[in-house]
């Protein structure tokens, strides 16, 4: 498909190069470096360099810090998830979106996680006033927000130490953004199978997560329900807690895997 766009009469060169470039990345070989990128595109390596800036500079490339290669970025996986509504995850989430925005009267969003942040690749929004900040193809890069906390009490420790010591700006008054009482709530969230944004990402805005599992061990992906934070008192977290973890749990089965946790907090 680049090779035909990059012979068409009507094709801008920059950009069928970026194109080129984005193409060599595959389930196969994921990582490039520059130098084998130039081999691979048969460009010389400064056009390579400057091309792949760009590319990184817009998000849709970002370069491990490890080794220096670089990988597919959260603007490519965003668009992945959105344009892609074959693929298995939003196929099977959606009716449990659909019905568990029936049945709780409020809005509904599926999170994945990504370099950046929690990526929203799916929304069902209530018919009442109130509308969520989220939407699909937005990155949340903090740490305030239901989504967040479910991953973060699900991945490897090691990644769970790094986020939790990186600097964290308040986004509102209720936002937690010391490392030790986080990490508290984290292990709790573990514990309960559930996460609460109690106004920490939005001023007015409370939501409630739970986790949806794929393989034994790891998490898919995120389910949650956003609230006005008048709907969102005790009772109403309690029975809006329930509902998300049912369905979180009911699109866990439909992917074939009954909800396995992963490892527990240190």
């Amino acid at each position: 498909m680049v090779e035909a766009v990059r012979k068409t009469a009507y094709a801008v060169r920059s950009l069928a190069r970026g194109l080129r470039i984005l193409s060599c990345f595959t389930v196969e070989h994921p990582e490039w470096g520059i130098s084998d990128l130039s081999r691979k595109v048969k460009l010389d390596k400064a056009t390579v360099f400057r091309l792949t800036k760009t590319l990184e500079a817009a998000g849709f490339l970002v370069p491990d810090r490890g080794n220096g290669k670089y990988r597919v970025g959260p603007a490519l996986l965003r668009i992945a998830y959105v344009g892609s509504l074959q693929s298995e995850l939003l196929r099977a989430a959606r009716p449990f979106l659909v019905r568990l925005a029936e049945e709780t009267g409020e809005s509904v969003d599926l999170g994945v996680w990504t370099d950046e942040g929690v990526l929203f690749v799916d929304q069902v929004r209530t018919s009442r006033p109130f509308k969520p900040v989220s939407r699909v193809g937005r990155v949340f890069t903090d740490l305030s927000n239901a989504h967040s906390k479910v991953f973060l009490a699900f991945m490897p420790e090691e990644e769970r130490q790094a986020r939790l010591q990186a600097p964290m700006a308040p986004l509102t008054p209720f936002s937690i953004t010391d490392p030790q009482r986080l990490a508290v709530e984290i292990r709790t969230v573990t514990a309960q199978g559930v996460a609460y944004d109690l106004q920490e990402h939005t001023v007015g805005v409370c939501a409630v997560a739970a986790p949806i599992w794929g393989s034994p061990g790891t998490i898919r992906a995120s389910l949650a329900v956003v609230a006005p934070a008048d709907r969102f008192g005790p009772s109403e977290a309690a029975s809006l807690a329930a509902a998300v973890k049912k369905g979180a749990e009911a699109i866990s089965r439909a992917l074939g895997h009954a909800g396995t946790q992963g490892p527990r907090p240190n």
